[in-house]
C-alpha cells in the first residue's frame, strides 16, 4: 500500500524510510482501505496495525515538513517495516 502510487497522497514512507505516515486518517479509511480490506474502518486497521508489532510514533522525526503538518496525521512504525528492505518482512509475525 505504501509504495503503491495511486495511494501516495494518502500514505507514505518518512523521509527515512523508517516508518509511515498518514496524513488523514478519514480520507485514508475512505479511499484506501476498501481497496485492501473488507473494511473502512480506521480503529480495526490500527488494531491490526498493533497486532503485528507496530506502534504508533509520538514525535514528528523524520517527517517531511513540506509534506506534512504533524501535529494532524499518525505515524506508525515496526523494526522490521523499511523502505527498501523487502527482506525483513518476513520477519513480521502477529503477537
Amino acid at each position: 500500500i505504501v509504495n503503491d502510487q495511486q495511494t501516495n497522497q494518502f500514505i507514505w514512507w518518512t523521509t527515512k524510510g523508517k516508518s509511515i505516515w498518514i496524513p488523514d486518517a478519514a480520507a485514508f479509511s475512505k479511499s484506501v482501505l476498501p481497496r485492501h480490506f473488507k473494511h473502512s474502518n480506521w480503529q480495526s486497521f490500527v488494531r491490526q496495525l498493533n497486532l503485528y508489532g507496530f506502534r504508533k510514533v509520538c514525535d514528528s522525526e523524520g517527517l517531511d515538513q513540506t509534506r506534512t503538518n504533524a501535529q494532524d496525521g499518525w505515524q506508525f512504525r515496526h523494526e522490521q517495516f523499511q523502505r527498501n528492505c523487502p527482506h525483513l518482512l518476513q520477519n513480521i509475525k502477529r503477537k
